[in-house]
């Protein structure tokens, strides 16, 4: 059998493309995650500002 039938197909060395592309799709995940997580805090800070602002008064 050759040794080499099986290493061509199964190679855990990657080009510096493939990194990049990598590291590019997880930076744009992250990237928003953090700009949803930014607008769901912001939100949640107004909407408590609006509630504890009206409380206990009229309107």
């Amino acid at each position: 059998m050759n040794s080499s039938y099986y290493g061509d197909a199964v190679s855990t060395s990657y080009g510096i493309s493939d990194t990049t592309g990598l590291l590019s799709v997880f930076v744009g995940i992250w990237t928003f995650i953090m700009i949803f997580a930014l607008v769901a805090s912001v939100v949640m800070v107004v909407s408590m500002w609006k509630m504890f602002d009206k409380a206990g008064k009229p309107g």
